[in-house]
């Protein structure tokens, strides 16, 4: 097996082969090459991971509280991150007694994303709770604590 999989050569085989007529569909990988895949994003993982700039800002009980650059986690490690994260929520990255804080959230609004991940992180950990009800859960009490902060 060669030391990574060559996408281009892949795709190249794929389309000679559809415009032969012999495939009709995309094919399956062979497994070796789905665990060379997978084992090839772990690294990129890793290696990005590293780069990803982190500035600690506190702490709250046991957890180290960072700002990190949101941007770069979205592109590279799940476009999905939102706002901010923990370990329990994103175990591949975020270490464990982490809140992450994107840097790009309007600084008055930062107390408010730390609060929803703290309380997520808590129901997650001491409860068991799975993520969605957890989440739920950070979204209602971050939702009352924005209330005390609204000037009427």
């Amino acid at each position: 097996m060669a030391d990574y999989l060559d996408i281009d050569d892949l795709l190249s085989k794929y389309e000679k082969d559809k415009s032969n007529g012999a495939v009709k569909d995309i094919p399956a990988l062979p497994i070796e090459d789905i665990v060379q895949i997978e084992k090839a994003i772990i690294d990129l993982e890793k290696e990005y991971f590293s780069t990803i700039k982190k500035v600690h800002i506190g702490k709250l009980e046991e957890f180290n509280i960072y700002l990190v650059d949101g941007d770069v986690i979205k592109k590279e490690l799940e476009m999905d991150f939102c706002e901010g994260g923990n370990p329990f929520r994103y175990p591949e990255f975020v270490p464990d007694n982490e809140l992450w804080i994107d840097m790009s959230i309007h600084t008055p609004d930062i107390k408010f994303i730390l609060l929803h991940e703290f309380v997520e992180s808590k129901l997650m950990s001491k409860l068991n709770m799975k993520y969605d009800p957890a989440h739920t859960h950070a979204n209602a009490a971050e939702k009352n604590f924005r209330k005390k902060f609204t000037i009427e």
